[in-house]
């Protein structure tokens, strides 16, 4: 059987059990030990790295060749050697149906389920008490303890994944494993230039992507087109800690980034067209793990010949970042508008209206890191 017609049978028999399986704790527990069943009679396709989120160190152990290549690399930049440089605050352990003959362990059982949402082209489920969790597509299983810090995976196929999950492996999961530790996971990209970060945010569709790689193919530091961890320090500074280094973009996007075109991945899902840009390959070297927040942009397109830059209020800042920062996954409630509420008080914001040109946008994201300096510097 190929790898295609395996994640085809896998989704048959999950089909009709994936509303039932609605019990969290169970799963985890059950997922904990299918795992470590997968390690123990494969350890020959065993891999593990380590890796700083959000400046932590996290453990990620996957069964599956395949899976592992295509899981880890959105994380490439993250990496940070073959033995972890502290203790472990998260680890994820994952394992390929293909690539073992493992399967999920699924029970056609009803749980007691605290809420449901439709998430990231998923579903999150909840138990009671919030400690354990389930992000369930048709192909993929994850479950999460909060309180042990473990994410443990299942995937029909490590060579047939989405292009959304290749690009965000876990997003949901992560992300409230990020609002856990205080770090809110704003829907925005980040470039900096001299060490001054510029946070790209708006809705889906604004053009937060073609900014922010328009800028990395000027040699702008690249953090992330989509996503973006926010931790505020002790003295109400913020930094912004990148989480991904893949990209996607629609195929109009691919077409005004010639330079990418190439390194850009076209999407074998029918219900999905965005193309996958892998980063790390096109330009590893202008990857960063974090930088300060100086300035906010606020792209849109606008259809203007060439786009232009001009100031935006707090209020229209926060009105731009907020709704689709709490809206994509769960937020954090008032903590995380609150948060959000004192980044665009401590840090100016522009509106970059994008027009059919990409080539002039660097120029303006470097005259808003001009004037995040100039401020800075007269404060």
């Amino acid at each position: 059987m190929n790898d295609a017609a395996a994640v085809v049978e896998a989704g048959a028999v999950l089909r009709d059990a994936y509303l039932a399986e609605s019990d969290p704790a169970t799963g985890f527990r059950q997922a904990r030990a299918t795992v470590e069943e997968a390690m123990r009679a494969h350890p020959r396709v065993v891999s593990e790295t380590f890796y700083r989120f959000t400046g932590r160190c996290v453990r990620m152990r996957i069964v599956g060749e395949r899976l592992a290549e295509r899981v880890t690399a959105p994380f490439a930049h993250l990496r940070v050697g073959e033995q972890p440089p502290a203790e472990v605050e998260l680890s994820i352990d994952l394992w390929s149906e293909c690539e073992t003959g493992v399967p999920c362990p699924v029970r056609r059982q009803l749980g007691d389920v605290k809420a449901t949402w439709e998430v990231a082209h998923g579903s999150l489920t909840v138990a009671p008490g919030g400690r354990f969790l389930r992000f369930a597509r048709l192909h993929s299983r994850s479950w999460f303890d909060r309180t042990t810090g473990q994410i443990v995976g299942w995937r029909a196929c490590g060579t047939v994944l989405p292009t959304a999950e290749r690009a965000k492996p876990m997003l949901p999961l992560l992300s409230i494993w990020c609002s856990d530790r205080d770090v809110h996971l704003a829907h925005a990209g980040l470039v900096a230039l001299h060490g001054q970060g510029v946070l790209i945010a708006g809705p889906s569709g604004a053009g937060k992507s073609t900014t922010t790689l328009a800028c990395l193919l000027a040699g702008f530091d690249y953090l992330g087109d989509d996503y973006t961890g926010l931790e505020e320090l002790g003295d109400g500074s913020f930094v912004g800690h990148a989480v991904y280094s893949t990209a996607r973009l629609q195929p109009h996007q691919v077409a005004r980034l010639p330079l990418l075109a190439e390194a850009a991945i076209e999407s074998e899902d029918p219900y999905d067209q965005k193309y996958l840009l892998p980063v790390f390959q096109v330009s590893p070297q202008l990857l960063r793990r974090a930088v300060a927040i100086r300035a906010i942009a606020l792209p849109r397109v606008v259809g203007s010949p060439e786009p232009r830059l001009r100031p935006a209020s707090k209020g229209q800042a926060f009105l731009r970042l907020a709704p689709s920062s709490l809206a994509m996954l769960l937020s954090p409630g008032t903590r995380g508008l609150d948060r959000l509420a004192r980044l665009v008080e401590r840090v100016p914001s522009y509106w970059l209206d994008l027009g059919d040109d990409v080539a002039p946008i660097p120029s303006l994201v470097e005259q808003i890191v001009t004037g995040a300096r100039a401020s800075g510097a007269a404060g």
